[in-house]
């Protein structure tokens, strides 16, 4: 099995790190799997279970219950990027600092028409190409530093690039760079030539309302559709609402 891709990201508190590539069997022998999930669960716990959400879940309500559950979720055809203190085959647990993960859309696994039963998906599968991220988390101690809107970026330059590595004519690849004064990056980057045919790229995500939508919009998505929730669905403490968002990728 080839090596995870990795290249150096920003600096953390001082110290350099490190983000990783992940397809999905990579993700499935990824060394730290029970640290990743433990770090999922603290963000998830952080942003769902305190004021954040007017603790809309009780404590101790981890997202993910066992360590290869993300990659089961996930299916085969994913990526995760993972943001950490060093190597992954370090024989030592790294530091994790953020990750997040992207999936195709299938109009059988849609979380708005397999998870809610829904009638009608929201993104026209027919003429749309489209992409869900998963599990953003960010080391709660380590927030609102960029991280988030780093990952975000990452994952709309993949959707991008997959379709180049799918024999997309009339698109070519840049190199890879990471620029520290603007904490921007590509993890190889797309050019656009002449006879570029491609179904136009939406990215989509749905989560609480109150936890992502404010922070999302001011990452350009928009939100399509709003779910009302009971209290006591997936343990929850109230009334709430599911948000589903999207966002057209510039191809």
């Amino acid at each position: 099995m080839d090596e995870p891709t990795t290249t150096t990201g920003p600096a953390i508190n001082g110290q350099p790190s490190i983000i990783a590539l992940l397809t999905s069997e990579q993700l499935k022998k990824y060394p730290h799997l029970r640290a990743l999930r433990l770090f999922i669960n603290e963000a998830f716990e952080s942003n769902h279970s305190g004021p954040a959400a007017n603790f809309l879940f009780p404590y101790n309500s981890p997202r993910l219950g066992r360590d290869n559950q993300l990659s089961d979720e996930l299916g085969p055809d994913a990526f995760t990027f993972i943001v950490s203190s060093m190597e992954l085959n370090n024989v030592d647990t790294p530091q994790l600092y953020a990750c997040v993960s992207g999936r195709p859309l299938a109009l059988k696994e849609t979380k708005v028409l397999h998870d809610m039963q829904r009638t009608k998906a929201p993104i026209d599968l027919e003429h749309y190409e489209a992409w869900e991220i998963k599990t953003l988390a960010v080391n709660p101690m380590i927030q609102r530093q960029g991280l988030g809107s780093l990952l975000v970026g990452l994952v709309e330059t993949e959707v991008v690039k997959r379709g180049v590595e799918t024999g997309l004519q009339g698109l070519k690849m840049k190199s890879q760079s990471f620029d520290s004064t603007t904490r921007g990056m590509t993890f190889g980057g797309i050019e656009i030539t002449d006879g570029a045919t491609r179904k136009p790229v939406v990215l989509a995500l749905s989560g609480c309302r109150e936890v992502i939508e404010a922070w999302y919009r001011g990452r350009g998505f928009v939100t399509t559709e709003i779910l009302p929730m009971r209290k006591g669905t997936g343990g929850t403490t109230r009334d709430w609402e599911i948000c589903f968002m999207q966002k057209d990728v510039k191809i």
